[in-house]
């Protein structure tokens, strides 16, 4: 991935942050609830994939 390319992602991925962090706090804990559980399951995928 070149320099540029990582630029564009961290400026969405700030985006998408702040848009998050602006929720109220209920909204918040399920938008971070729904991240965690997309992360674990990622993960257990990658690691039964070994």
């Amino acid at each position: 991935m070149r320099i540029s390319d990582q630029m564009v992602l961290n400026k969405k991925l700030m985006k998408r942050m702040a848009e998050i962090e602006a929720l109220r706090a209920d909204e918040k804990d399920t938008a971070y609830y729904f991240i965690d559980i997309a992360l674990s399951h990622h993960k257990a995928i990658e690691a039964f994939a070994k």
